[in-house]
């Protein structure tokens, strides 16, 4: 007699094989259905040093059912319900298993008002037979997922432009000693333009927690630019940006907490004259804000008068004035600069050279005296853009500066300490190259672009030298059936500690018709930061998706390697499948409000 507890899966096998084919619904306002059955197949190996460490072979079955309606009329409110399951069986020496079990949902309110509201929420317990508490089991399993989230928009009435939107995710884990993973991010925003003046102004907060690795970053980030036009010839642009981050490494020894506050300040009025010439005034401000409450800050102004010496040269004389101060240490620094632009054609190229020399005289104060140096400058950026009309456009650009005058740093996102180290006024050198790439052949196109950056500071009498090095890659072909695309970017700073993030991705992609797709990828990730130990990864892989009427096959193969925080590195290697078909139907309910019948008030 067959066993009762294979009835659900013959009953899933056979409506994969014999379930009614995709419906739609037939009228504006009606309710539908839809569902998806899916089986498959996943196994993997994973091996250290010292050999085989485990294998895992699981076959699962996942079905998901949902219900889409609309709440009195389809203009008012429209809803998604869905449930999904999924079991799985591992062949192992324990014979794991694992049930989850997940509710979802989605709410639009008024999606063709003028204040649209959008709302999501889902949640899945994960449950497991057959594990132990043991580490090497327990560690990195899910046992519960969370997110929820909405969007509210603006569009027209009362501030339009306005938006704010908010996630919220959250990942527990079987092993007590794990943290929650957490991910959370609100963003309000407004960007509108009200006869001669532009807004826009962006205030958000992200926190992450990273789970496995004992590492939080919680930034609050405040952006407002804002254009104004002043009359016919006077135009006013101000920029800031203020970033607040709390950054906390805690491990078993010691917890570790760096706090780096930051506010930049750009404003610039500007006055045009008949013969486009234009006379500007500048002034910026630099504040930040170390781990200790040190505070460290700059301020710079400027005058400038820019005007057409010919037809192809543009001169720019302007003088400036910079000054700042940490702790019991000040810098001062006036300066006059010239700048000017030249193009000219040479036949099968443009030229572009933009070119500025400046003197800089900086004073010095500090609790041992006072001291005084003085420094030539220059900088040119070279264009090279083809003019020959080719399919084939290429543009190289060339920047080279020497004893340039630092007041605000980059801001470098991805670093913990935003990669500010302002103290005091000091001059860096710089080289950039940028080599931009982009041809059609019918419906095929490329498009390319490499950039490298190399910035060193000199350094004042209290500011340790630093070095700064960027790369960045774009690589994307279209041709016909096949698709390359490749990114690729580095950070590297070194400062007494050396901080690195590189991350590296590559993908081609052949899809020969609408439904078989085949991809090939790499990714590889790096993140080393003085307060944690190098987290680094790389994975290779291949999948195949292919479509038959309402039927999809996906398979892929993977290998990769893992050293989280660790001078051990794992390797995971493995492949999946999975078959499964799509169902939907209408149902006999109608909102649609001016029709009795059907009708669900």
């Amino acid at each position: 007699m067959p066993s009762l507890r294979r009835f659900p899966l013959a009953l899933l096998v056979g409506w994969l094989v014999c379930g009614p084919s995709m419906a739609r619904a037939q009228r504006f306002g009606q309710w539908s259905w839809d569902a998806f059955v899916g089986v498959g197949q996943r196994q993997n190996e994973t091996l250290d040093d010292s050999g085989l460490l485990s294998t895992y072979d699981q076959r699962r079955i996942r079905t998901i059912l949902g219900l889409n309606g609309f709440i009195l009329h389809p203009h008012i409110g429209q809803f998604r319900l869905a449930l999904s399951t999924l079991a799985s069986r591992s062949k192992t020496p324990e014979k794991l298993t694992n049930q989850s079990w997940g509710a979802s949902g989605e709410l639009v309110l008024f999606p063709y008002n003028h204040i649209p509201m959008t709302f999501h929420a889902a949640h899945n317990i994960l449950s497991y037979d057959g594990l132990t508490q043991e580490e090497t089991q327990t560690f990195g399993i899910p046992s519960s997922v969370t997110s929820w989230g909405g969007t509210i928009k603006i569009r027209r009435g009362f501030l339009p432009g306005l938006r704010f939107a908010t996630d919220y995710s959250l990942i527990k884990f079987e092993d007590p000693g794990i943290n929650d993973q957490l991910h959370e991010n609100q963003v309000l925003s407004w960007a509108t333009s009200s006869g001669k003046a532009r807004h826009r102004i962006v205030a958000s907060r992200r926190k992450k927690q990273y789970g496995i690795i004992p590492l939080t970053t919680e930034d609050w980030t405040l952006d407002i630019q804002e254009h104004l036009e002043l009359g016919k010839r006077w135009t006013w642009d101000l920029f800031n940006l203020g970033i607040l981050r709390d950054t906390t490494y805690e491990t078993e020894e010691q917890t570790t907490n760096q706090n780096t506050d930051l506010l930049q300040l750009q404003n610039r009025l500007n006055r045009t004259f008949r013969k486009n010439d234009i006379f500007s005034l500048g002034y910026s401000l630099g504040l930040t804000r170390n781990n200790d409450g040190a505070t460290a800050q700059g301020h710079s102004s400027s005058v400038s008068y820019s005007w057409t010496a010919r037809e192809n040269l543009r001169l720019t004389p302007s003088l400036s004035f910079a000054f700042s101060r940490f702790e019991s240490r000040k810098s001062y620094a006036p300066g006059a600069s010239l700048a000017a632009i030249w193009n000219r054609n040479f036949g099968p190229v443009d030229l572009v050279v933009n070119g500025n020399v400046s003197y800089n005289e900086i004073r010095r104060d500090t609790v041992d005296g006072t001291g005084k140096e003085s420094s030539l400058g220059f900088g040119t950026d070279i264009s090279i853009r083809d003019a020959t009309g080719s399919k084939l456009n290429k543009e190289l650009s060339i920047l080279l500066a020497r004893n340039e005058l630092r007041i605000n740093d980059q801001v470098l996102t991805d670093l913990p300490d935003l990669g500010i180290s302002t103290t005091e006024l000091s001059l860096q050198d710089q080289v950039k190259i940028r080599l931009t790439m982009d041809r059609q052949w019918g419906r095929a196109r490329l498009s390319s672009y490499l950039d490298w950056q190399l910035l060193r500071n000199s350094g004042g009498s209290e500011t340790p030298d630093f070095t700064r090095q960027t790369w960045q890659h774009n690589l994307n072909l279209d041709w016909r059936l096949l698709t390359l695309s490749t990114t690729g970017n580095l950070i590297y700073l070194r400062q007494e500690e050396s901080r690195k993030i590189a991350s590296v991705y590559a993908f081609l992609g052949w899809k020969p018709w609408r439904r078989l797709r085949t991809k090939l990828y790499y990714r590889y990730e790096l993140r080393e930061f003085d307060i944690t130990s190098a987290s680094k990864r790389d994975r290779f892989g291949a999948s195949l998706a292919i479509g038959v009427g309402d039927y999809s096959l996906n398979g892929s193969v993977y290998y990769g390697r893992d050293a989280p925080g660790s001078d051990n590195e794992n390797i995971y290697q493995g492949f999946s499948w999975t078959i499964s078909r799509r169902f939907a139907g209408w149902l006999p309910f109608i909102s649609n409000v001016g029709r009795r019948r059907g009708v669900i008030l």
